[in-house]
């Protein structure tokens, strides 16, 4: 189980994300996105972002629920010096959850999960998914991705 971690709590739908917040760059209005060819149904396409591409990500259909209205990217660090950008329907809060909140994820939901959620806890009577940035994408897709169209 984690300890105490400080997250930024999001909302998609009607359930609650946690993402710890040294995965977090920032947070900002979203940005025009292009689609991705032949992407999984959670990859929204790519923006600019400060400069660069940037993928873009959709809280709602990682979950695997249906997309959402967007109100917010979050800014990540997936790992491997990469960055991606949340879609997410509403940035609620920076709060610091208790290690005693945090419970292991039952057997059956952590199949279900494929990694881009490690722990749950209950924060106001409902639930909070602990997300996993650096999981969302595996390092094949990275791959697959960065190669340029022939």
């Amino acid at each position: 189980m984690p300890g105490n971690v400080s997250v930024l709590i999001m909302r998609s739908g009607n359930r609650l994300c946690g993402l710890p917040a040294e995965q977090v760059l920032e947070t900002m209005r979203p940005l025009p996105t292009d689609r991705v060819a032949a992407a999984p149904s959670f990859v929204r396409g790519l923006s600019v972002i400060r400069g660069g591409p940037t993928l873009v990500l959709d809280l709602a259909r990682l979950l695997g629920e249906e997309e959402s209205d967007i109100s917010r990217f979050v800014l990540v660090n997936m790992g491997d010096k990469r960055h991606g950008a949340l879609a997410v329907e509403k940035v609620l809060e920076l709060r610091v959850i208790q290690g005693p909140q945090w419970e292991a994820l039952p057997p059956l939901l952590g199949q279900a999960a494929a990694g881009v959620f490690d722990a749950i806890a209950s924060l106001d009577s409902q639930l909070v998914l602990l997300l996993s940035a650096a999981r969302f994408v595996t390092a094949d897709a990275w791959e697959t991705w960065a190669k340029p169209e022939p």
